[in-house]
């Protein structure tokens, strides 16, 4: 930051002549105080007169501050109007943004230390270098520092031009679990570069695992006159180990197999030993010899798959560098079956779909005063009512609360009008056609997914964190109930409501990466992030791990578990990617920051004094009024003096 001034500035500069109004001002003061000489037969009444008032003296002071305070009032007025402000105008230096990358595979111990050359990770190199580059910045450098992984997180609350803060902002950053977000990261950069003025150098250190190749993140910065970026490449190989998808299989006769996923970052073939566990329990073991690559393998495991948390992990007998991928976590739990409350008639097309395995149904032949309990509920020919807080499926008129309405009858050949919705998924309207239905008038966000004849029948909409659905079809009436389209719908409708999950990936999960589940109300997970959605969670796990998970009011038997959180498979190939930075970025790459190409920016800053000029005028007035008041006050009081004078 570099040295400024200040002036003032008018934005409506004409409307100084509002000022001219003092003129009629003045001329009707002077013309009220002036004295004419006059012919009296008596001066009697003139001498009473002169000795009722407070004195020729006073009433020159006090029509002397009148005027003052109109004067003042009418010079506010005009300089108000005129809109103005105090303009400070500074020269910006470029500022120095240093990006560190902590994904998972930034932990991978392969760099040598600036210090003593002792290996070190990788996102520890990068702290000593960006260290290095802050230190060799000038003292009007601004800088700020982020470390990026799924998202942009910013270390320093401002930018900095203490060298010494924004350094020690970066001691004790480490790798967490999640992969290189750059969608993400690019997203919270712009944001921040869009509110922040100046133009500002970034510097990425990183080992290369950008999902989008370096595009995104660079994009973030604009053109080159106001932003650039450089990259600092980390790594020198990815020689490790790795093991992901761990899945677990019954083979018979009470024994289980276990299947995964191994990676050898080597360019020969490795040997390594993987254990498996269920808590403390050794459930089985393996030596084998690593092909350079990935490579799928088995392991036979003792005794039948069991609920609970499992652990595989990998080992070299040689010892190699620490990687991400060297352990895996599953979570096996019971399989809570899809709750269906049915509601009003029995179709039999709709109990046929509700037929499969892992769906349970009730059914009632009138709207109960709470669904607690279901995770869906269909509507066949059933008044729903309105604030019905549920996952719905309705047959005929929907709520009346609800973003669509019923709007006359529809007939025709059914069509798709929104392809890309999730309901929509394999749904083919081929062949099906409707004779007599509902059509929906839309109102609202719903969004339309079908039409018969050019009139919405199908609709979606969602309220509150809860989905809904409205079909105008009477299956009674059509033959929707024998086309192949209907029972891929309803499965969408499930899958889109409620996510379908097995035993082994319910609670399994990838660190970053949110997972939603139809949980209870009292669901909760240590060290993980919870958002809830109307009868759904959104879970999001940051560190691999092993986590608790409980939910008292848990209806499928199943009152606590675990969690187990992944890193990302992406991040276990720790190999050193190259970027290409794009063509503006100029530099060198981990040299000298301040041989920057971008220009010094000048910022101005407005300081409106509209509001001030309003205030002071406004005290002229109630002055102004206040006077008035006082003298006829003062009047009042000399008058009964006088008279209980006379008395």
């Amino acid at each position: 930051m570099l040295n400024g001034h200040s002036a003032l500035s008018l934005s409506h500069p004409g409307a100084l002549w509002l000022g001219l109004a003092l003129v009629p001002v003045l001329l009707l003061y002077f013309l009220r105080m002036r004295f004419r000489r006059k012919a009296v037969g008596s001066t009697y009444i003139w001498r009473e007169l002169v000795g009722a008032t407070s004195g020729g003296d006073a009433l020159k002071l006090r029509s002397v501050l009148l005027l003052l305070l109109q004067v003042a009032a009418i010079l506010l007025a005009a300089f108000a109007a005129a809109g103005p402000s105090i303009d400070s105008r500074r020269l910006l230096k470029p500022g120095m943004a240093i990006l560190v990358d902590v994904s998972a595979s930034m932990a991978t111990r392969d760099c040598p230390s600036a210090h003593d050359g002792q290996v070190v990770s990788r996102v520890e190199a990068a702290v000593e270098a960006a260290q290095k580059a802050i230190a060799g910045l000038g003292e009007d450098v601004p800088v700020m520092a982020f470390a990026c992984s799924s998202s942009a997180r910013p270390l320093l609350a401002e930018p900095s031009l203490d060298r010494n803060a924004a350094s020690a902002s970066l001691r004790g950053l480490a790798a967490g679990s999640e992969a290189f977000s750059e969608g993400s990261c690019a997203d919270s950069i712009s944001a921040w570069l869009a509110r922040i003025p100046g133009s500002w150098e970034g510097v990425l250190y990183t080992d290369g695992g950008l999902d989008l190749g370096g595009r995104g993140i660079s994009a973030a910065f604009g053109d080159s006159r106001r932003g650039s970026l450089r990259f600092v490449e980390l790594g020198s190989s990815g020689a490790s180990l790795g093991v992901t998808g761990l899945r677990l299989e019954r083979a018979g006769s009470g024994q289980s197999r276990a299947r995964f996923t191994l990676w050898n970052g080597w360019s020969s073939a490795r040997r390594a030993k993987l254990s498996l566990a269920r808590g403390k329990e050794e459930k089985g073991s393996l030596a084998l010899d690593l092909a350079p690559g990935w490579s799928r393998a088995s392991l036979d495991l003792n005794g039948d798959i069991e609920e609970g948390a499992y652990a595989i992990r990998i080992a070299s007998e040689g010892g190699l560098p620490s990687a991400p991928g060297g352990a895996y976590y599953l979570s096996v739990s019971r399989r809570r079956p899809l709750s269906v409350l049915l509601v009003g008639r029995s179709d039999p097309f709709i109990k046929a779909a509700l037929g499969y395995g892992g769906i349970s149904y009730t059914s009632s032949s009138e709207f109960p005063a709470s669904t607690a309990g279901a995770d869906i509920v269909i509507a066949d020919a059933a008044a729903v009512p309105a604030g019905s807080r549920c996952q719905l499926l309705v047959f005929g008129a929907p709520p009346p609360d609800a973003p669509v309405a019923a709007g006359g009858q529809a007939s025709g050949q059914m069509l798709s009008a929104d392809p890309e919705h999730p309901l929509a998924r394999f749904v083919n309207w081929e062949g099906a056609r409707l004779e007599s239905g509902m059509a929906y008038a839309v109102k609202g966000q719903a969004q339309v997914l079908a039409t018969a004849g050019g009139r919405p029948v199908l609709v979606a909409w969602e309220s509150g964190g809860y989905r809904c659905l409205a079909c105008g079809i009477d299956l009674a009436r059509s033959d929707l109930g024998l086309k192949s389209a209907f029972p891929v719908l309803l499965e969408n409708f499930f899958e889109w409501c409620v996510p379908r999950t097995d035993e082994q990936s319910a609670y399994t999960l990838v660190a970053g990466q949110g997972a939603r589940r139809a949980e209870g109300q009292a669901f909760a997970a240590s060290a993980l992030e919870l958002s809830r959605s109307g009868p759904t969670v959104l879970m999001t796990g940051r560190e691999a791990g092993l986590f608790e998970w409980s939910d008292p009011s848990s209806a499928s038997g199943s009152k606590s578990g675990f969690i187990a959180v992944n890193v990302p498979a992406s991040e276990i190939d720790a190999s050193p990617r190259a970027l290409q930075a794009p063509a503006e970025a100029t530099g060198p790459r981990a040299g000298a920051p301040e041989a920057s190409a971008l220009a010094s920016t000048r910022e101005t800053r407005s300081l409106p004094l509209t509001g001030w000029a309003l205030l002071l005028l406004c005290l002229c007035l109630a002055g102004e009024w206040l006077a008035w008041k006082g003298s006829g006050a003062r009047e009042r009081l000399t008058r009964r003096i006088k008279a209980r004078a006379r008395a």
